[in-house]
């Protein structure tokens, strides 16, 4: 028979008959040492070996004797492997058995943390929070005998730094657009990596706190991350977005030659953070009769009467503009003047 060590097994005559003097007495020997007597017994060997009964009667019959092998499985030592012992929350971390596979027929573990898995050479598991845990691995050999492992200590789970920056100025106005970056990062951070306008890359930096200057040229919003980095290895990030607003710009020309030659044949409003959903552009003569109005910053005057086919006569025309800036919503009314010579 096989069985697992420290297996307790159960002795017993199944039939005993003959002699000439009863009752009989039943002797138990393990490996030629006595163990006890009688009809039953039980025993928890050592070592494998032999079990034999001896069965003697009250008369001087012949003793007789019956014996059967034992093997004792030797033990399994459990052993677990892992991907790594130490990791950064969520830690996502790969398990493997470590014995010979052909040494078990079931795996299963246990987690300090609440998880557990059946029949599972290899599985992934995930500890969710920071901390220190401990691992139990149970393997069941091909004879049914069970072997338990427990691990303390065993996965090392760190809390992530927290990633902060305050920007300075916010918001701003072009062309004044170099911003200091300032870091207010939590933990233990080694490292640090900014990207300025994270959709197109405009720059980036090692620095702590770093100085940057964005196009001087227009205003927008930039994405700017900052990813640090802490002694355990352990990462985060925060996007947030620096403002820049495009500094008001009205350009209206003062003369204008409606003549189709291709040059300065029309009169149209340019400019930097106009609103084009709150415009009004109103031309109108020197007897004050209106000649033109377009609520359309995209729509220039082309010297007509009223946009029909008729042509407005040379000479000194005035303007009205009402007009909001974007960035602050402010409105600007400007009024000016314009020579037209065809």
């Amino acid at each position: 028979i096989f069985i697992c060590e420290d297996a307790e097994t159960d002795l017993g005559v199944m039939d005993s008959d003959g002699g000439m003097g009863t009752p009989y007495t039943y002797t138990w020997t393990f490996n030629g040492q006595q163990i006890g007597t009688g009809y039953t017994l039980s025993y928890q060997p050592q070592q494998s070996g032999s079990y034999c009964v001896t069965i003697t009667d009250q008369c001087e019959s012949p003793a007789v004797q019956d014996c059967i092998e034992v093997t004792v499985e030797d033990p399994l030592v459990v052993q677990l492997e892992s991907d790594t012992t130490k990791g950064c929350f969520p830690a996502d971390i790969v398990f493997n058995v470590g014995n010979d596979p052909s040494t078990y027929s079931l795996a299963s573990w246990q987690f300090s943390d609440g998880g557990f898995e059946l029949n599972a050479s290899q599985l992934d598991h995930t500890f969710s929070l920071p901390g220190v845990y401990d691992v139990g691995l149970t393997l069941v050999s091909p004879a049914g005998c069970v072997y338990e492992g427990w691990f303390e200590n065993y996965i090392t789970v760190y809390s992530n730094p927290t990633a902060g920056y305050h920007a300075s100025p916010q918001p701003t106005t072009a062309p004044e657009t170099t911003i200091d970056f300032f870091d207010y990062s939590l933990g233990s951070v080694v490292e640090w990596y900014w990207t300025f306008d994270s959709i197109n890359n405009l720059g980036e930096s090692f620095e702590q706190n770093p100085r940057f200057e964005f196009p001087i040229d227009h205003g927008g919003l930039y994405p700017v991350t900052l990813m640090v980095t802490d002694a355990n290895g352990c990462v985060d990030r925060v996007t947030r977005w620096i403002e820049i607003h495009d500094i008001f710009n009205v350009f209206i020309p003062n003369t204008f030659t409606p003549n189709s030659d291709g040059f300065n044949d029309v009169l149209f409003v340019q400019g930097t953070d106009i609103d084009p959903n709150r415009f009004k552009f109103t031309v109108f003569d020197r007897w004050g009769e209106e000649v033109f109005e377009t609520t359309d910053p995209s729509i220039a005057w082309t010297g007509s009467f009223q946009g029909g086919d008729h042509y407005t006569p040379d000479g000194m025309y005035i303007w009205h503009l009402i007009v909001y800036s974007i960035s602050t919503a402010e409105r600007h009314e400007i009024t000016g003047h314009v020579n037209m010579i065809r």
